[in-house]
């Protein structure tokens, strides 16, 4: 056999072995708070625990905005946030904080203070508004 076949084995190997693949299984904590399965296409790498990132089909940008926001407040968090024509919302629940981002053009992502847009959770959470180096009061 040729000695390339080893390599190419090792490689499949290991990308089987990944733990950061795409995936059509929504993972915990993200599962655990009822997110959407209905047109759920695939499961971002860049999810982890401070983050869930998917690609959905078959629905609107605004279907899919209300069924992340029903799953949220049916686990008890409140929207506390709506910036940017709704594409990006903000919801607490007691200390817990989520930014849900939901456009036409990307995936939805749900994030926590570490695993979301910097920028948009301070607009969201911080009471910055976007173009103005002042806090909002």
């Amino acid at each position: 056999m040729p000695d390339h076949f080893g390599k190419v084995l090792a490689l499949c190997v290991l990308s089987a072995c990944s733990t950061n693949r795409p995936s059509k299984i929504i993972p915990d904590p993200w599962a655990a708070l009822g997110l959407p399965v209905i047109g759920l296409e695939l499961v971002r790498p860049e999810t982890g625990r401070d983050r869930f990132s998917a690609d959905y089909s078959g629905c609107s940008a605004e279907q899919l905005l209300g069924r992340v926001e029903t799953a949220l407040v049916d686990h008890g968090y409140r929207q506390t946030c709506n910036q940017l024509e709704g594409v990006v919302r903000g919801y607490t629940r007691g200390a817990s904080k989520l930014l849900v981002k939901v456009d036409s053009i990307g995936p939805v992502a749900v994030g926590n203070e570490r695993g979301s847009d910097r920028l948009l959770f301070a607009v969201c959470f911080n009471g910055y508004q976007p173009g103005d180096s002042k806090r909002a009061k």
